[in-house]
């Protein structure tokens, strides 16, 4: 025996259709909103590597300047050592100064 089809009622074909448009729609919006948030993860990743070499870039930056500020501090400090000797040296010469003058007023009295 040939097993018979079954034939389905119209109503139920319809009903069919009608799921499978609303199957199909739904599966339209998520295809839709999946293509949305790969572009979206496109543009985070897409930031994140510039903010990546910005603050590469600044760290290189810091270092740049933590060296010249130590480079400016090692000559401050020799700065001041020759400030002070120079300081040392002009009150030694003012003393020599003031006994010259004295000298002289001395030699002037005579």
């Amino acid at each position: 025996m040939v097993a018979k089809k079954s034939k389905r009622p119209k109503a139920d074909i319809e009903a069919l259709l009608e799921k499978k448009s609303i199957f199909k729609e739904a599966l339209n919006d998520i295809k839709s909103e999946l293509d949305h948030l790969q572009t979206e993860r496109k543009a985070f990743e897409s930031q994140l590597l510039s903010t990546k070499t910005s603050l590469s870039k600044t760290q290189a930056d810091e270092m740049t300047l933590r060296d010249r500020l130590t480079s400016l501090a090692n000559k401050e400090a020799q700065l001041s050592v020759k400030r002070e000797k120079l300081e040392e040296k002009l009150a030694t010469l003012k003393e020599k100064i003031d006994k010259v003058k004295k000298i002289e007023g001395e030699l002037e009295d005579v």
